[in-house]
Parts: structure tokens; sequence; C-alpha cells
């Protein structure tokens, strides 16, 4: 929504609604992934794709963005709030229905034992592929408040300036793995510094601040250039 309350005060207000699923639902009836190797040094594979046997990935994603901008003489002022609020769920159990490796193609259709087999599955229950529980649930909140200028320096020269504040916060605290804290971790532990890490604490809020300048240069009529420096930030889930 655009709104205008005099020639020098603007605003404009967007309130956003995005609903996303990723889901990699294989093709058919579940079936395993099979590797045939042969002894020309040719594979065949067929079966399901190894990722995709239990991978689900849903947000829901709330937004509201607010800019508020003022002009004075050759200002242009703006001001506003970039808030988004998102519910995840993520699944992924690799070879969920399992993945055979045959050292020759014989031994395949005469259904001898493979020379490698592999599955991953829920610990959590015993549901296949998509609705497992071993999938993640969260929430989280990106709240972020920016300041800047449009400084038209003259008929050739405009310079953009501003900086921008973000706090990202996860919720609520995940699931703890005892087994990965009493077990594993000691173990890991003696290699690597994991600097407190521990299963099932949350990220601490951050706070992050995001300079930005750029400008543009006309230095004649149909040639623009332009250019920039800035720190920017973004949520990432890896």
């Amino acid at each position: 929504m655009n709104s205008r309350f005099s020639n020098k005060l603007s605003n404009k207000l967007l309130v956003t609604v995005t609903d996303v699923e990723d889901d990699r639902d294989p093709l058919g009836a579940p079936f395993p992934r099979v590797t045939l190797n042969s002894v020309n040094g040719t594979s065949y594979v067929f079966g399901t794709e190894n990722f995709s046997t239990g991978n689900l990935l849903t947000q829901n994603n709330r937004a509201i963005y607010d800019e508020l901008r003022y002009t004075a003489g050759d200002h242009q002022l703006k001001l506003g709030i970039d808030v988004e609020y998102s519910e995840s769920y993520n699944l992924f159990v690799r070879d969920n229905f399992g993945n055979y490796t045959y050292n020759f193609v014989n031994h395949f259709l005469q259904d001898l034992r493979p020379a490698q087999y592999s599955r991953s599955f829920s610990l959590r229950d015993n549901i296949t592929g998509d609705g497992s529980a071993a999938g993640t649930a969260f929430k989280s909140m990106r709240s972020g408040v920016f300041l800047g200028d449009q400084w038209q320096v003259s008929d050739k020269l405009e310079l953009n300036y501003g900086v921008r504040f973000d706090n990202f916060e996860f919720f609520p605290s995940p699931n703890e793995d005892v087994y990965f804290n009493t077990r594993a971790l000691p173990v890991i532990s003696k290699v690597w510094d994991m600097q407190g890490a521990r299963s099932g604490q949350r990220p601490e809020p951050q706070l992050s601040m995001s300079p930005r300048l750029g400008f543009t240069f006309e230095p004649e009529e149909g040639l623009k250039i332009r250019g920039g420096i800035g720190g920017f930030t973004y949520r990432d889930w890896e």
C-alpha cells in the first residue's frame, strides 16, 4: 500500500504471506536404489534417487515491510522496518528405501547377496518416507530496521548510503540428542574445539549491522557508471 501525506512525505507498506512446500517424493511405489557394476567398468543404476526417499521442506512465511520517505532539498531520507516470521519443517533421510550395490550383474540376476547394502531410518518411529517424526519443526524471526539517504549531489552524481540492523532468532529450543552429548561429543572434542556447542542448544540471537554506500555517475547523456560497497547478511539454514 502506497500512501502520500504531502509533497515531501510518503509511505510504502507491504504485508506478504508465502507458503512453500518442497517435496521430493519419488514417482511410483517405494523402491530401493540398485547399482550393478560390471567387469568393463560400466555401472547400471535404477530405482529411487537415494536423496529423495525422505526429503520434505515446508515453510510458512509472514512478513511486514514498512518504509517512510521524506524529501528535504537534494536528499530523500528513508526509515523503515522489515520483519519476517517463519515456521519451518525439514525432513531429510537419505537411503530410506535402502541402497544395494552388486559387483557383478549376474549376482543380481541370481539373487545373490549384494556386495554392499545401506539404509538410513528414523529412530523415533517406524515411518518410511514423508511424515516421519525424524523431521524437525522450528520457528524463526528476522527483525530489521534501516535508515538511508539518496543524495542528488549534482546533475551528474547521485549517492546512496545507509545502514541496516538485523536480529535473527530461532525458537523453541531443539530436541537433545543424548547419545551425541554423552558418547560422541567427548570423542569429537579430542580433535575439534566445539566451543561449547552441544545438541539441544539453539543459537543466541545475533544483531548484525550492514552499512552500504553506492553511487551513480552520468558523465554524459546515455552513459551511466554505477558502483557500490557494503556488508550484507542473510538467513542460512546450514
